[in-house]
């Protein structure tokens, strides 16, 4: 080689590092851009959670809300039938003859018959401590029997005063266990503070 003279692989290792440093480049702009990729797919997934949580929880809380707002409603509506059973048999305790007995006391079967189906649905809300209370009540709304005056039998007055006697009992039972059922239904809604307030002012008085 003559002095001077630049050797035939001086350009060929030159291309050959420009070339690796192209590629090598080029691999790293790939890799960075795999790295963002990943940042960014990690970022939207955990962003994705987060409305989907709050999606969740918010079905969730409607739900609670739904759910609360059923059982109020069953509450209501058995606590309004039994009110009214409470009202019939008051109406039983001063009937005048055997006739007016069996009226009031066939409305009270209609009541028993709507409280029936209540409690059915309400069993399927409700708390197992206000199923159970809700049952001890079970036998106090069964309507009485009707009277019917036989040629061989008690009196219309005996009859009568027999089955209000068997009333009055029942009537003071069904006023119990009205209060009892109530507090049950109020302490599960969160109502214990009222309940323990009525109970110091009801002492008081």
């Amino acid at each position: 080689m003559q002095q001077g003279q630049v050797s035939v692989w001086v350009p060929i290792v030159v291309g050959v590092i420009g070339l690796v440093g192209v590629i090598a480049g080029q691999l790293v702009n790939a890799w960075r851009e795999d790295r963002r990729w990943t940042r960014e797919q990690e970022r939207e997934e955990i962003r994705w959670n987060r409305q989907r949580k709050s999606e969740e929880d918010a079905r969730s809380h409607s739900s609670l809300i739904d759910f609360r707002d059923r059982r109020i409603g069953l509450y209501v509506e058995y606590l309004q039938v039994f009110q009214e059973i409470r009202e019939v048999a008051f109406e039983l305790l001063f009937c005048k003859d055997v006739d007016e007995y069996n009226k009031f006391r066939d409305i009270w079967f209609g009541k028993f018959e709507e409280l029936t189906a209540v409690r059915l649905r309400l069993s399927l809300v409700a708390s197992g401590q206000v199923v159970k209370g809700i049952g001890q009540g079970d036998t106090l709304v069964i309507p009485p029997a009707r009277l019917y005056v036989l040629s061989d039998g008690p009196t219309p007055g005996e009859l009568l005063q027999d089955g209000q006697e068997k009333v009055g009992t029942t009537f003071a039972a069904l006023q119990a266990h009205f209060r009892a059922v109530l507090n049950l239904m109020r302490v599960e809604l969160g109502a214990q503070e009222l309940i323990e307030d009525q109970a110091s002012e009801e002492s008081r008085t």
